[in-house]
Order: C-alpha cells, then sequence, then structure tokens
C-alpha cells in the first residue's frame, strides 16, 4: 500500500479562542531561544516538553525518531495568532532508517488511543522528529507528512539534530511560493518559580555548553549529582539586621580565637573544672603515670574542647545567641559543602577541558583529512585539465578530419562527373563505330548484289571467258 493510499484519519480543528499570552501571564518566566522575527508565527514551548523531545532525539543516532506535539492554537486580545505546546507523545509505531521517517496505520492507532488519556484542550498541533548528524530542514517525506496530516495554518514542525546540536522550528506561510519556512526562534516557558532551571536550559539550547551537563538525567526528570548552589538574595530593607547579626558573629569568633589559643598553651591544671583534684601520685596507676593510649588521649581532647566551648559561652554576655555552637556547627557544614561544590565544579571543568582537547584533537584529524582531500581535489583537478585538453586536441583533430572529408567528397564529385563525361563521350563513339560498320557492311553487301549474274547467265559468261582470253593471247 503506497503512502497516498495511508488515511489517518481527521484531526480535529482547534477552535482558536482568546487567551492571555504566555509572555503576559505573569504565573509563568519566559525565555527566548533564538531570535524570534516580528514575521514568525509566536511558539511557546513548556520547559518539561521540549527537555523531553531533546532526550529523545538523544536516546538513538542511529536512526531518525519522532512524535506528536500536544498543546493548542490560540489568539491574543488583539486577534493575533499563537501556538503553545504542553506536551508530546513519542511515536512508538513507526517506520525509520538513518534517513527517513515514516508515521505507520498503528502509529496514528496509538496516538489516538493515548491521546484520549490527555485533557481535551490538548490537541495535536503539530509534530517533531530527529535528523541525525543530517542537519535541520524538511525532506520530501517529511513535506509528505506537513501535507496531509499537519496542513491546518497554525500547526508547526520541530526538527532535531542531536549530534549538532541544531533543532529548528517550521510553520506554514500561505505563500504557494515558499510554503514553508523555519522561524528565527521561539520561547521556552515555565512556572515562574523555576526560573532558574529555565535559563540553564535554555542557555544549553543557545549552545553555551553542553547538553551532556543537564542536571536533570534524561527520562528521571530527578537531578543528578551534580551538585546545585543555591543564593537566597536577603530582602533589601533588612541589611542593617544582616550587619548587625555579622558583627556579633565576628566579635564571638574572635572571642572563640582568644580562648582557643589560651587551651593551646595552657596546663592541664587550667584545663580541669574549678574543685576538681587531681588524682594522687597513690591512686595513679602504672598506665596513668605513662603516656595515655590513643583513646584516652582522643577523649581528653574532646572534654577539653567541650569544657572550652563551654567557657566561651559562659563568657559571652545574655544577649548572645543561645545556639552559638549550632550555628558554628551549621556554618561548618556549609563550607564543607561550599567545599564539595568547588571539588565538583572543579571536575567538571577538568571534563570539559577533556571534552575540549578531544575536539582539537578530532578537529586537527578533521584538518588533515581536508588537506588529504584538498590535495586529492587538485590531483583530479590536474587530471580533468589534461582530459580537457586531450578533449580540445580531439575537436581540433575532429574539425580538421572533417575539412579533409569535405575536400575529399569534392574530389570525388568531380571525378564523377569528368567520368560521367567520358562515359557519354565512349558511347557515341561505340555508336558511330558500330554505325560505320553497319555501312560499311551494307556497301560490301550492295556492291556484291551488283556484281553477281543472273543465275541463268552464269554459265555462258564462264565458258566464253577462256575463249576470248586464249584469242587475245593468239
Amino acid at each position: 500500500m503506497s503512502d497516498q493510499e495511508i488515511q489517518f484519519g481527521e484531526v480535529e480543528e482547534t477552535k482558536r479562542l482568546p487567551r492571555l499570552r504566555p509572555d503576559r501571564n505573569k504565573q509563568l518566566t519566559v525565555v527566548a531561544c533564538g531570535s524570534p522575527a516580528p514575521q514568525d508565527l509566536p511558539i511557546f514551548v513548556d520547559l518539561d516538553a521540549m527537555r523531553d523531545m531533546e532526550n529523545h532525539a538523544r536516546s538513538d543516532t542511529r536512526v531518525e525518531l519522532g512524535g506528536v506535539l500536544l498543546g493548542g492554537q490560540y489568539e491574543d486580545e488583539s486577534g493575533q495568532p499563537y501556538v503553545v505546546i504542553q506536551d508530546t507523545l513519542r511515536a512508538r509505531h513507526y517506520e525509520s532508517s538513518k534517513g527517513s521517517f515514516k508515521f505507520t496505520h498503528d502509529t496514528w492507532a496509538d496516538f489516538t488511543s493515548r491521546r484520549d488519556e490527555f485533557p481535551a484542550e490538548l490537541q495535536m498541533v503539530g509534530w517533531y522528529h530527529t535528523h541525525p548528524d543530517w542537519g535541520v530542514f524538511l525532506s520530501g517525506m517529511d513535506m509528505f507528512i506537513c501535507d496531509h496530516f499537519f496542513n491546518r495554518p497554525l500547526d508547526v514542525a520541530l526538527v532535531i539534530d542531536p549530534c549538532r546540536g541544531e533543532r529548528g522550528w517550521f510553520q506554514w506561510t500561505g505563500d504557494p511560493g515558499q510554503r514553508v519556512r523555519e522561524t528565527a526562534g521561539f520561547y521556552l516557558i515555565a512556572s515562574r518559580h523555576r526560573q532558574s532551571e529555565l535559563e540553564h536550559f535554555a542557555a544549553q539550547i543557545e549552545g553555551k555548553f553542553s547538553m551532556a551537563h543537564d542536571v536533570y538525567s534524561a527520562g528521571s526528570g530527578q537531578p543528578t549529582a551534580f551538585p546545585v548552589s543555591v543564593t537566597n538574595v536577603p530582602d533589601p530593607r533588612s541589611g542593617w539586621l544582616a550587619l548587625g547579626v555579622m558583627g556579633t558573629l565576628t566579635v564571638q569568633l574572635l572571642v572563640l580565637m582568644l580562648f582557643a589559643w589560651k587551651l593551646l598553651f595552657a596546663t592541664p591544671d587550667t584545663l580541669a573544672p574549678a574543685g576538681a583534684r587531681r588524682p594522687s601520685a597513690a591512686t595513679e596507676s602504672p598506665a596513668a603515670s605513662g603516656e595515655l593510649t590513643e583513646y584516652q588521649r582522643q577523649t581528653q581532647q574532646v572534654e577539653s574542647q567541650l569544657h572550652l566551648l563551654d567557657r566561651v559561652i559562659e563568657a559571652l554576655d545574655d544577649e548572645a545567641p543561645k545556639n552559638l555552637v549550632l550555628l558554628l556547627e551549621n556554618q561548618r557544614r556549609e563550607i564543607e559543602q561550599l567545599h564539595a561544590d568547588v571539588r565538583a565544579y572543579r571536575a567538571l571543568e577538568s571534563r570539559s577541558n577533556d571534552e575540549i582537547r578531544t575536539l582539537g584533537r578530532k578537529l586537527d584529524e578533521a584538518a588533515k583529512v581536508e588537506s588529504k582531500l584538498r590535495s586529492q581535489v587538485h590531483t583530479l583537478d590536474q587530471a580533468l585539465a589534461s582530459v580537457k585538453s586531450r578533449e580540445r586536441e580531439f575537436e581540433e583533430r575532429i574539425d580538421e578530419l572533417q575539412d579533409e572529408l569535405k575536400l575529399a567528397t569534392a574530389a570525388s564529385d568531380d571525378d564523377r562527373g569528368v567520368s560521367s563525361a567520358i562515359w557519354s563521350a565512349s558511347w557515341w563513339i561505340w555508336v558511330g563505330a558500330a554505325a560505320l560498320v553497319l555501312a560499311m557492311l551494307f556497301a560490301g553487301y550492295a556492291w556484291s548484289v551488283r556484281r553477281t549474274p543472273p543465275i541463268g547467265e552464269s554459265s555462258d559468261s564462264e565458258s566464253d571467258a577462256p575463249t576470248s582470253s586464249s584469242d587475245d593471247i593468239s
């Protein structure tokens, strides 16, 4: 069965109703990808839907993949149309290869059954597919799908090249000369509480850094082990309060450092609490009189630190925070987390440097291949020039042979003329000779007839002849 015979059913027409555009909705955050032109159809794509299509495109670069776009086609208050894409359906039953992608009856039946599980306002507003390492364009088969299944004025198509990191949206123009053209950009939308995540993903889309560094793993939607530092922006009205808190913490830190210094240079007597008695020599065991074991030293160090903290807290005035130890512990943990973040970012930077070096090596190899190809092209150009030179020589030789052929043809015509004249002359000569022979024969015949006597007189004449002859002699 040919593609023209495939019937996918009627695509339900979406009624365009006035609606608040996403870029005017304060509940949403909108980031432009590329440079959308005024004449372009505004296309607003949900962050999760775009991430799902990108993950689908990178899941298999050996063949083309695709699916359909779910959303709505609307008009704003001024009557200007726009498209909102809120979800996607991946194609499960299709025919594809490295350079082609085709929907089948099973594909459309699966889309229809899965589409019924979504809200009614989510309609099919277009489709997407991949071109692994082929670039962004619409092929003849792609245009067949657009013409037969997504041919409404506001239907759109997305092409993703996961190998080159390129993508492009296509819209109908209504111009017979150029029915479909690529837009200059589109818009990513998300909740206003996900602004940082949206800007991060938009930067990946525009190629500012690799998609491999996406903090969300493909398919799970959960952050990976890659740390994300969150900065709390304080209220500007509480600036003086923050300054006072920082000053108090600084003073407390100085006092703590002072007591720590005293602890390092203090004797065991000064570390003991007031009223505490040192054990006498009689009660000390041989192990206590010698070096302390590792466990005893650690225990003594912990007790000394706790005692020092107690003295620091007692030395602070009543207005100091009661949870100073907890604050210091939290600060220590934050510092450790920052160090872990720095190590992670350094590891990421090292990985990026490795990728850059790998790309550099690939570029060098590509340059060598290009140089080799240029040399081969130069050799082919020289061979082609030689062939063209020989071709010109053959053409000149053919012209010379054609001239000689013309001369030979003309000479042959002259020879045929002379031969014809000679033949005509010889023919008349033969005719004259034949006539002369006939005349001579006729004359001879006539003479012989005149000289021959009649039949009755023949004997007398012959008998008289000797007589007369003898008379003449006598």
